[in-house]
C-alpha cells in the first residue's frame, strides 16, 4: 500500500493503463510489517481495477484465503508466502474465479 488509498489506487490505475495483465498489492506499508493488512483498501483497490489483483499478506491457509477473497471480492489469485505452518512449500498461489 502506499500513503494513502488514492496514491495506491492511483498507481494500481497508472500501471493498468500501461497495459499491466494484473497488479499485486501487499495490503499494508513497510513501518506496519507485523500489523494486520488493510482490508477495507484492498476491497477498494479491487474495485478500482478491471484487471485482476493478486492480494498478498496476512493469508496462512486456504481457509484464510477463502476469507480475505470473501472480505475483499479480489478478483483475481492469492499469493501465501512463506505463511503456511508445516509446509515445505515457499509459495502456494491460491485461484479465485
Amino acid at each position: 500500500m502506499r500513503f494513502t488509498r488514492r496514491r495506491t489506487i492511483d498507481l494500481c490505475r497508472s500501471l493498468e493503463a500501461a497495459g499491466v495483465t494484473f497488479v499485486t498489492l501487499h495490503a499494508r506499508t513497510v513501518d506496519e510489517r507485523h500489523s494486520p493488512i488493510h482490508v477495507e483498501e484492498l476491497r477498494e483497490v479491487c474495485q478500482s481495477l478491471r484487471v485482476p489483483l493478486i492480494a498478498n499478506g496476512d493469508v496462512k491457509t486456504l481457509q484464510g484465503a477463502e476469507q480475505l477473497h470473501a472480505d475483499a471480492g479480489c478478483r483475481g489469485w492469492f499469493k501465501c508466502l512463506l505463511g503456511l505452518v508445516d509446509s515445505a512449500a515457499h509459495e502456494i498461489y491460491f485461484s479465485f474465479r
